[in-house]
């Protein structure tokens, strides 16, 4: 069994889902954008539609980077975990005398 998580890690659920929510929001308006752009480029011109695609794509790249950073800190967490619980002898890996 995992230790018992420190009260600051507990609010890692839910900021990984505030960063999974903007990630999927930012994503469809850089969609739309896009499409609005391609589909009618003549009646889009250089507009907002440009502004929000930039803001859009802003905030989905920041929010990729912040998931991928609770990713590997959960990554690390696990695995120090792991080696935390393992037994280890008095031996060394190394050691010339071990019979084969």
């Amino acid at each position: 069994m995992k230790p018992e998580t420190h009260k600051s890690t507990q609010l890692r659920p839910l900021e990984r889902k505030i960063w999974t929510g903007l990630f999927r929001v930012s994503a469809l308006v850089l969609i739309c954008c896009m499409a609005a752009i391609v589909g009618f480029p003549d009646t889009v011109g250089y507009s907002w539609v440009y502004w929000v695609a930039a803001g859009s794509t802003l905030v989905c790249a920041v929010a990729a980077a912040m998931l991928k950073k609770f990713k590997s800190e959960e990554a690390a967490g696990d695995a120090a975990w792991l080696l935390s619980y393992r037994e280890r002898g008095s031996k060394s890996q190394w050691d010339s005398d071990v019979d084969d």
